[in-house]
């Protein structure tokens, strides 16, 4: 290949001309690893630097966003009880273990009549207006015994206290009229009615004398 050097060429063999432009393997012209692929962003195929033990990860984020802090934990609240109102009484509160009973029936019902007793012991006189049989019972001294329609009986020395049970032969219905005439005497008339809120079954002597009807 000709080669012009100020006004003179000069015939220069092609294979010395590439000899002397192509480096020689050991040639200490060339950096095999220049400084630039040490830095941002040619250093990427270094290796990553292992986190130590207390380094804490992170969780990738939305540029432009805040990471949540984390929450402390919430301490155990007692249970507090509510304020009562003002003007409004406290209500009573019920002990472990305790059972209210409910009130006797002759607690809560009022006595219909009053008869005294003559030593724990009273008299009761039936009287049966009605046309109908009527059947009583004294509950624990005479079995069912059975009264005549106009007629009438007594029924003496019953150990105080006492019930009597009576009911109409033809499922009547009864109105029970009571009367303390004398001492430890205790009239009963049985009276024919059709007002199902007036019947009653039942008569109970308390031990002071109280007679409650049901």
């Amino acid at each position: 290949m000709p080669i012009i050097s100020g006004g003179a060429a000069f015939a220069v063999p092609r294979k010395e001309l590439f000899s002397q432009i192509q480096p020689t393997p050991g040639s200490p012209s060339l950096n095999p690893r220049p400084s630039i692929f040490n830095e941002v962003p040619y250093n990427r195929t270094q290796s990553p630097v292992s986190p130590g033990p207390d380094t804490l990860p992170v969780s990738p984020t939305t540029p432009g966003t805040t990471p949540p802090s984390p929450c402390p934990p919430t301490a155990p609240s007692a249970t507090t009880p509510p304020t009562p109102l003002f003007g409004t009484p406290p209500s009573p509160t019920p002990v472990p273990g305790s059972v209210t009973q409910p009130p006797l029936p002759e607690q809560q019902q009022a006595p219909s009549a009053r008869v005294m007793p003559v030593d724990g012991r009273v008299n009761v006189r039936l009287n049966n207006t009605t046309n109908a049989v009527i059947f009583y019972q004294v509950i624990g001294n005479t079995e069912q015994r059975s009264l005549a329609g106009k007629s009438e009986v007594t029924l003496r020395d019953l150990p105080a206290p006492v019930s009597l049970t009576f009911s109409r032969q033809d499922r009547g219905l009864l109105r029970p009229t009571l009367n303390a005439t004398s001492m430890g005497l205790l009239e009963v008339t049985l009276d024919a009615t059709t007002d199902l809120a007036e019947d009653r079954t039942t008569i109970r002597v308390q031990q002071d004398g109280a007679v409650l009807v049901n």
